[in-house]
């Protein structure tokens, strides 16, 4: 049978002297114990209504991924766009997707970690978390491909199955749709939108798997944590 996790990812420690060439597709790995880290800076980095969003979460850890993912988003943007973190402005296409004109970017974040990936082309990435309790029967013909099917046996197979699925709508702008079971992910590239992407799917520990949709025609992948 096809093995879809690719090998192990060489994560290397990202600073703020770090090299980013705007011509690779660069793949940033953020614990949200790194919340601690950044707990005394993020209200110069993020916006107003970004704060006031952030207390509304009932939940505190809801709230540190929200606010991890919008101080390292900015953080890494301002590198890239050469321009003040907290002046950064988003628009948003398709389906409420984040978006600015200068570069293309993404972003996922459950259990552990938070995941960030900008490139020079249109992206998608997901993370989820492995639930082993999870009971996904039902979903299988609803959402997933007789090709796909076939490769589903346990937790780890559903869930890289429905990260690839999530990476590649949320490249093309659409979000989740209701026919899922009409997007292939079987094999290493998928056509969506008038685009190609190619798909690579990883586990970042026991409990974690990610997967990334990017323009064929991007070539370079580098990965880095904080």
């Amino acid at each position: 049978m096809k093995n879809f996790i690719d090998h192990p990812i060489t994560w290397r420690n990202y600073t703020s002297d770090s090299y980013i060439d705007k011509k690779c597709t660069h793949i940033f790995k953020i614990s949200i114990a790194d919340f601690d880290k950044i707990v005394a800076h993020y209200p110069t980095v993020l916006r107003a209504d970004e704060i006031e969003k952030a207390g509304r979460f009932k939940h505190i850890e809801d709230a540190k991924r929200y606010i991890i993912g919008k101080f390292f988003l900015r953080t890494i943007l301002s590198k890239t766009l050469g321009i003040e973190p907290s002046a950064i402005l988003f628009s948003h296409i398709g389906n409420q997707k984040p978006h600015i004109a200068a570069q293309h970017f993404n972003i996922s974040h459950s259990g552990n970690f938070t995941i960030i990936a900008i490139s020079p082309l249109p992206i998608g990435i997901d993370i989820e978390f492995i639930k082993n309790d999870f009971d996904f029967n039902s979903l299988l013909k609803v959402c997933f491909t007789t090709s796909e099917l076939g490769h589903i046996k346990n937790a780890i197979d559903f869930y890289t199955f429905w990260t690839r699925k999530e990476a590649v709508l949320k490249a093309s702008g659409e979000g989740i749709i209701d026919n899922l079971h009409a997007i292939d992910c079987s094999e290493n590239t998928v056509s969506r939108a008038g685009a190609n992407y190619k798909l690579t799917s990883n586990q970042l520990d026991e409990a974690h798997i990610i997967s990334l949709a990017i323009n064929t025609l991007c070539f370079k992948n580098e990965y880095w944590f904080f």
